[in-house]
């Protein structure tokens, strides 16, 4: 029991035997005889003293976040591992979210195709046009 419910028992006992002691003696008045079985409530005083009592707060509430921060990824995918914990602190640099690999080592092992094979694709007849083609794929290569 809390310190606020056991002060207001306390309370209202005392205010049920003030209203019954209160009922008692006015009616012992009004009708002038004493009611058989009824006899003054002993009062009982004590000198105030200083102590520490324990605060037990009970309230319904929620908690919430000082801030909110969005996490955006660098790369898309599906996630595959989350490696924190609701409430876990966390640094700049920790990982957090694991992204399934697989899907970037395949683009990675496409853009890695040597340039020889890619340069084999441009059989254009002119030369104009084998020129280009030339071009864009070690353009391509260079910007990977």
């Amino acid at each position: 029991m809390n310190h606020r419910s056991l002060r207001l028992t306390f309370l209202g006992a005392a205010v049920v035997i003030a209203a019954s002691a209160s009922l008692a003696l006015r009616s012992s008045h009004v009708s002038g005889q004493k009611v058989p079985g009824l006899s003054p409530v002993p009062v009982t005083t004590t000198k105030v003293a200083r102590a520490d009592v324990p605060v037990e707060p009970d309230a319904l509430g929620r908690v919430t976040g000082l801030t909110t921060v969005t996490i955006r990824p660098q790369v898309g995918g599906q996630v595959s591992a989350i490696k924190f914990k609701d409430g876990q602190y966390v640094q700049q640099g920790d990982v957090l979210v694991q992204i399934d690999p697989r899907p970037l080592q395949a683009a990675v092992a496409r853009r890695r195709v040597p340039a020889t094979a890619r340069l084999a694709q441009c059989s254009a007849p002119s030369s104009r046009s084998r020129r280009r083609c030339i071009y864009t794929n070690l353009s391509g290569q260079m910007q990977a």
